[in-house]
């Protein structure tokens, strides 16, 4: 039997900010049972975000909700060591109709949140975490557009003089941006 492929929708991105610096990286998804593209009946979950985890995966209580039968099972690597688990196909939209869809997700014990982002969807994008001035703000968006090189833009920066336009775009001179 062919593995279904993971199907990413038209280009969008989305940004959370947050007071302080976040601990835990939260959003809101809606996941529909149905990997077809005539998504109905979708329900609202809370989702965390982990770099550490190579796929995603669902809480036993999303499987409950959304009537869903397995495909399959596999061997996951958990905090717990080795587990058997029951294998999904759902389609997930993060927030700002961020959409994947034919989207393989394990049923693992979770406690705290509903379903984990791993890296078959971060991945996909492009992800970023930045903290300034006590704000932070996470952002992501599907497709990449650019390779995100913070060591290139501090080159880029040390190499501008006080009186150049900023790297950043504003127009602004250099030394009344981001040279403060």
């Amino acid at each position: 039997m062919a593995q279904a492929q993971p199907t990413r929708l038209p280009g969008k991105s989305f940004t959370v900010t947050g007071d302080g610096i976040l601990n835990i990286l939260k959003t809101d998804v809606t996941v529909f049972s149905k990997p077809d593209p005539s998504l109905q009946g979708g329900v609202k979950f809370e989702a965390i975000w982990d770099t550490g985890a190579t796929n995603s995966a669902i809480s036993k209580r999303v499987v409950k909700a959304l009537n869903l039968k397995p495909i399959g099972v596999t061997d996951t690597n958990t905090a717990h060591g080795v587990r058997r688990c029951n294998l999904y196909l759902v389609s997930i939209f993060l927030p700002n109709g961020v959409g994947f869809q034919n989207i393989r997700v394990t049923e693992v014990e979770v406690s705290g949140f509903d379903l984990l982002i791993g890296m078959d969807i971060i991945a996909s994008g492009d992800f970023a975490v930045t903290n300034k001035n006590g704000v932070t703000k996470f952002s992501y968006r599907s497709p990449s557009i650019i390779h995100i090189d913070f060591v290139e833009d501090s080159k880029k920066e040390m190499a501008v003089g006080r009186n150049d336009p900023c790297p950043c775009g504003s127009k602004k001179k250099y030394k009344k941006c981001h040279g403060k």
